[in-house]
């Protein structure tokens, strides 16, 4: 459960700290993102549901290449010269190089394609 209403005391307070609530925070700027060629950026989780299905939740580069790693696949994590919070994850087996970026290097944000 996330309380994220703070309220005082009274019956709507109490209401409110009681039920289990899903709250939309607003997005850090060093949110971790896969960014396209074009610089447009999409959720992570998507992305890798739809190359790989099911798949444990990733919030870093860091967090994907020890996901892989831990499935059997060789990967590692590059740092993008010149752009901190920009990584680039390579696993030459499976044929893939994602670009991870902090929202900030973000042109757009988008939904990923089906």
């Amino acid at each position: 459960m996330i309380a994220a209403i703070r309220s005082g005391p009274g019956v709507v307070g109490m209401l409110l700290t009681a039920l289990p609530l899903l709250v939309v925070l607003p997005a850090a700027a060093n949110d971790w993102l896969l960014m396209s060629r074009e610089g447009e950026c999409n959720e992570i989780a998507p992305v890798l549901r739809h190359r790989f299905g099911e798949f444990a939740p990733v919030r870093t580069p860091e967090a994907f290449v020890e996901a892989l790693r831990a499935r059997g696949i060789d990967a590692r994590a590059t740092p993008v010269n010149g752009a901190p919070g920009v990584v680039m994850v390579e696993a030459p087996s499976e044929n893939l190089t994602l670009i991870f970026a902090q929202r900030s290097h973000c042109r757009a944000f988008g939904k990923p394609r089906r």
